[in-house]
This record gives C-alpha cells, sequence and structure tokens, in this order.
C-alpha cells in the first residue's frame, strides 16, 4: 500500500472532503457555539437553523480552506493570500496561530511516518522470529516449546507464535492490531 504522504492524489481526496464536512452548517454552527462568547449559551441545533441563513458560500469556503490548509505554502505566504484574496486581517496573534497550525500538521505527518516505521519494525521482528522458530522445529525436527526455549522467546510472545506455527492465526492478523 502506497504511503499516504506519497500519494498526492489520496491526499486532495481527503483535502477536498475534509474541507466540505468543515463547509456543512451543523460543523459551522459547532464553530461558533464553542469558538465565541456569543454563541456560547445557544443550542447548536438553534444556531445552525436560526443563526446560519441560507447555504454557506461553500466555493470561496473551501478555497479559503484550501489556502488555509494548503502543505507547500510558508504561513507567511498563507498570511498574504488571506489578506489580499479573503480580506482576512491577519493580526500577529492571527500569523501566530497560523504558523503553530502549520507546524502541527508537520508534526502531525511526521508523527505517523514515525509510527508506521515503528509499526513495520514490529512487523518485521514478529516475521523474523516466526521464521526462525519454524527454521529451528524443522532443522532440529523438534515441537514449538522447544523450539522457543532455544530461541529464548519470552513467555509473552509464545501464546501468539505458538497460534501463527499452528495455523491458527495469520500473521497479517497480528500485524493488523499492532499499535
Amino acid at each position: 500500500m502506497k504511503k499516504y504522504k506519497d500519494d498526492p492524489e489520496r491526499r486532495a481526496r481527503c483535502d477536498q472532503a475534509c474541507k466540505r464536512v468543515l463547509a456543512q452548517k451543523v460543523i459551522l454552527a459547532w464553530i461558533l457555539k464553542h469558538c465565541t462568547e456569543e454563541f456560547r449559551d445557544i443550542d447548536v441545533k438553534d444556531i445552525e437553523n436560526k443563526y446560519i441563513e441560507g447555504e454557506p458560500e461553500s466555493d470561496e469556503f473551501l478555497r479559503m480552506l484550501g489556502v488555509l490548509f494548503a502543505e507547500k505554502i510558508s504561513a507567511a505566504e498563507k498570511d498574504k493570500k488571506l489578506q489580499t484574496d479573503f480580506g482576512i486581517d491577519m493580526s500577529d496573534g492571527m500569523i501566530d496561530e497560523v504558523e503553530k497550525m502549520c507546524n502541527l500538521s508537520y508534526w502531525y505527518e511526521e508523527h505517523g511516518e514515525e509510527r508506521g516505521f515503528v509499526k513495520g519494525v514490529k512487523k518485521g521482528t514478529i516475521e523474523d522470529k516466526y521464521a526462525c522458530i519454524t527454521n529451528v522445529m524443522e532443522t532440529l525436527n523438534t515441537d514449538f516449546v522447544s523450539a522457543a526455549n532455544i530461541l529464548k522467546i519470552p513467555d509473552s510472545e509464545r501464546d501468539m507464535y505458538e497460534s501463527l506455527v499452528l495455523g491458527k492465526v495469520k500473521i497479517e492478523d497480528i500485524i493488523k492490531n499492532i499499535d
């Protein structure tokens, strides 16, 4: 499977889906309720039905979100585009928040890559140990317990490897559940 980062079409589809969700009246109502003092005590449904008239201008809103969430645009460029294209006053505080948002998105991306790397290492370790166990069993014509003892497989892992050896579970199923 291609990595999310390396699949620009998938990323573009996910970005568009995210923008469409954010443009929904109920989402905008929730944002108003939880981000502004004026709407704090009003029910989300009431905000959606009484205070947001018509449908949100989704094309323009989506275009603004596109600038805000664009990966390859620096915070300074976003600042300029938001001011010139959308008339959004980018005070110092707002510029700082956009910079933090950019840094946070990079952190999430790198964190995801790191988690994928760790999962890959764990998968490789499981596959290697499984191969070692089956090789020892075959070469020495011995049972699982003896092979596990020879290889010093920790007790906490033995049930998993025994299930693999006995064919009760597939290695792919174990890999799916790795954190």
